[in-house]
């Protein structure tokens, strides 16, 4: 009962900080995070948490790489695979062995192995905190797929290294070509028995769809359970678990890919599930981060290893020592970064078709210090540097144990604050760029449009009613898309579009008069009619609800004085309606530009909910149901269409490309959901 009151103070407080990110965005989720696990460990020391470092990295960080490497992108890794194996191996090594000896030499007091050990620890990288500081921002081009790639990757290679540069520490006996060939069996047989694993398990699961088993949750609870399998799996043979779990979560980011058309129900499940686990695992991770600050500051003064000011002052030459060697190896390995000839022939062609937005428009040395303040550590420094025992074999006290921790510790702090600080400073450059990125909210919103565009190309004169319901649903979502792009119409470009449908109104009244097609009353009605859906259509909702009200009353009268005479005379206004719609949409087409396009759109709405309210039945037939639901699958369907060119035309990063691919998920499962139920009826 106590640990599970521990966790769930853990877990409250994760909500809380990011509330407090909502409310002061300038700072990230993660700082208040661990801000708030650190008050929480001040005000109740009685509260304690058992921590145990294998346990952690099987049931914490190996759900937050496999949640991460399922959202991955394999093309942009692929197209990036250079730049992210340098990092992720080669910066690991030259980091462990370079910033080992910086650290042998400013504490001399502390073993090379133990020095070596640090060091590991502190290589790899948290793409997650990278993330929530520059989000809104424009990295230079390829970067933060860079520093993803790196972040999954080069956690597994840090691990791997600190866990043998801490057996040599603990046993005393330590070879370079041992080390050597023991990274490389752990490395590679981690990768393989995570490969093997998954396509066991994908297997299972699509041999159990094979086979009729539909269950969902039953489904996507096998992929829950993945990472804990794979991972217990390859450590029993003694292999990375962590390597087995990326390697994992890739093959199961491949099924997804697959079975993206045939499986939607499974897919929103999954993603929601994983949001939600990701969401809480990364948080809870900064917050004990935090929570165990006091204990550590507790353990470094007991032990009088170092005076406080003395160790702090190490702690920040180490971090000012680990970024420059990160800067220098990324200005070092420029070229490839920026995409040389180097690299593969889609990379130089992608290149092409992008010039002008990429990372040529910063400077060697620019770009090599964008990345090297994206360096953040986080979570897996924390959970290796906790890996650490408190004993060797021998039974003595390990090493410089608390000083390791205080550093680790203070490393992740100042990483954090520096690229808080520095990050939105460096990315305002980014304004004068003449391209950017849309953000997720501007995608969204030109997305719909595209939609609508393709949706008005198809109505006719026997399925307007069908498509007119669709794209007013669809238009709904950009009226509350718009509300956080916040861009707004122009008043005075509405009032004279809705002046100009006046007139053709008007204009095509007097016509249908001319020529007797309508009598000179019908027409008076039609007039009155639209005046008074006019007014609807700009009502407040209670307003709307008020007039509802009265008017079921109205018809329940009206039916009982002169049902044939009303219905009569609806005949005749959608008569009228008939010549009149078409005439203002063309003339509105006609009218729209690059500038007043959501004007137009705006008043397009407003002419189909003339409509919509004249030919609206009473009730939805089945049949229409399906029509409906078949418009707006293939509605949505046009909406991937419009997001795959958009990446390809570099309006649409990764990123963004891949939440707007979740927002239609949703969408789609919303209305398959409600034909299910309409077939329950």
């Amino acid at each position: 009962m106590h640990v599970f009151i521990s966790i769930l103070m853990l877990l409250i407080l994760v909500v809380v900080g990011t509330i407090l990110h909502r409310q002061f965005s300038k700072i990230p989720a993660a700082l208040f995070q661990v801000f708030l696990g650190t008050v929480l460990g001040v005000l109740l020391p009685g509260l304690t948490f058992e921590f145990e470092p294998e346990l952690f990295l099987m049931a914490v960080i190996g759900p937050i790489l496999f949640f991460d490497g399922y959202h991955a992108s394999r093309t942009a890794f692929w197209t990036y695979r250079w730049p992210i194996l340098l990092m992720a191996f080669g910066l690991v090594f030259i980091t462990v062995a370079g910033l080992g000896f910086i650290i042998h030499m400013l504490i001399p007091e502390m073993p090379l192995g133990v020095a070596f050990a640090l060091a590991a620890v502190l290589s790899p990288t948290d793409a997650v905190a990278v993330r929530s500081i520059t989000k809104g921002m424009k990295l230079p081009k390829g970067l933060m797929t860079i520093l993803e790639g790196e972040s999954l990757i080069n956690d597994a290679a840090g691990i791997v290294s600190f866990k043998i540069a801490l057996a040599a520490t603990i046993t005393g006996v330590f070879s370079i070509w041992e080390g050597s060939s023991n990274f490389v069996f752990v490395a590679l047989g981690g990768a393989l028995v995570g490969f093997l694993g998954a396509l066991i398990i994908v297997q299972i699961r699509i041999m159990l769809r094979t086979f009729g088993f539909e269950d969902v949750y039953s489904l996507v609870s096998i992929q829950l359970f993945t990472p804990f399998v794979i991972y217990f799996l390859a450590e029993s043979v003694h292999v990375s678990g962590i390597l087995a779990v990326v390697t994992a979560s890739v093959v199961y980011g491949i099924e997804r890919d697959k079975l993206q058309q045939t499986s939607m129900q499974m897919q929103v499940v999954a993603n929601n599930t994983w949001s939600i686990v990701g969401y809480l695992l990364n948080g809870f991770v900064f917050v004990l981060l935090g929570f165990l600050l006091p204990e550590v500051w507790q353990g470094l003064t007991a032990s009088e290893e170092y005076p406080l000011g003395w160790i702090t002052l190490l702690t920040v030459c180490i971090a000012i020592a680990l970024f420059i060697i990160r800067y220098v190896w990324v200005y070092v390995w420029h070229p490839l970064f920026s995409g040389s000839p180097t690299q593969s022939l889609l990379f130089i062609e992608e290149r092409q078709q992008s010039k002008g937005n990429d990372s040529s428009e910063f400077s060697r040395s620019y770009y090599a210090l964008f990345a090297a303040v994206c360096g953040i550590h986080g979570t897996i420094t924390l959970a290796t540097a906790l890996l650490i025992p408190d004993q060797l074999n021998d039974g003595t006290a390990f090493p410089l144990r608390d000083t390791v921790l205080f550093i680790a510790a203070g490393v992740v702090l100042i990483s954090m604050i520096v690229a808080t600080i520095f990050l939105p400073m460096m990315g305002k450059k980014e304004k004068a760029n003449k391209q950017r990125s849309w953000s997720v909210n501007e995608a969204h919103a030109h997305m719909i449009e595209a939609i609508v565009t393709s949706l008005e190309k198809k109505v006719t004169t026997t399925n307007m009613l069908f498509y007119h319901t669709v794209i007013a649903r669809f238009k709904k979502q950009l009226i509350y898309v718009e509300r956080g792009v916040e861009l707004g119409h122009s008043r005075q470009e509405i009032n004279r579009l809705r002046d100009l449908v006046k007139d053709i109104e008007r204009t095509t009244l007097k016509v249908l008069i001319d020529e007797r097609t309508v009598e000179k009353r019908t027409a008076q009605i039609y007039s009155a009619y639209r005046s008074k859906v006019d007014s609807y259509i700009r009502m407040s909702v209670l307003k709307r609800y008020w007039f509802n009200l009265k008017l079921s009353l109205l018809k329940s009268r009206q039916f009982t004085r002169g049902h044939v005479e009303a219905t009569h005379e609806i005949r005749q206004l959608k008569k009228i309606e008939d010549v009149i719609h078409p005439n203002v949409m063309n003339r509105l087409t006609n009218e729209e530009t690059s500038h007043n396009r959501r004007e137009v759109m705006y008043v397009k709405e407003e002419q189909h909910q003339h409509l919509h309210v004249l030919y609206a039945p009473p009730e939805q037939g089945e049949e229409d149901a399906k029509e409906i639901k078949r418009i707006h699958l293939a509605g949505i369907q046009q909406g991937r269409v419009f997001i795959d060119e958009q990446i390809q035309a570099g309006h649409l990063a990764i990123r963004e490309a891949h939440e707007l691919r979740e927002r239609l998920l949703y969408n789609e499962m919303v209305v398959l959901r409600e034909g299910e139920e309409l077939e329950d009826e």
